[in-house]
């Protein structure tokens, strides 16, 4: 097999370009949240932030998505859940002591 010449190369060039063109989703027209409204098949995707690659029926349950993921527990509240647990005798001390320890350990 023969190595391609320098004007096969050039020739190439533009067609891999345009086939790249092609295989992209679309332009853009994405919201602040990365996401949008699919025009062609209905509901709502996002393709950047923290729901990346997730496809929603509406923008308001992507709302609601991305509203739960910021309502984590605070450190307090997990520690509290973790105390309530030993309290009602549902974990050891030992089990109690290395949860506790574990979310403590990054501080």
């Amino acid at each position: 097999m023969s190595r391609p010449t320098p004007i096969t190369r050039l020739y190439a060039l533009p067609v891999l370009l345009l086939a790249a063109g092609v295989l992209h989703a679309h332009g853009g027209g994405v919201d602040g949240y990365g996401c949008h409204n699919d025009r062609t098949s209905g509901g709502y995707h996002c393709h950047s932030g923290p729901l990346a690659g997730q496809k929603f029926s509406s923008r308001a349950e992507m709302l609601a998505k991305l509203e739960a993921l910021d309502k984590k527990p605070s450190l307090e509240e997990r520690l509290q859940a973790l105390k309530d647990l030993h309290d009602k005798q549902l974990i050891s001390d030992e089990e109690y002591a290395q949860q506790r320890e574990r979310m403590l350990g990054g501080l």
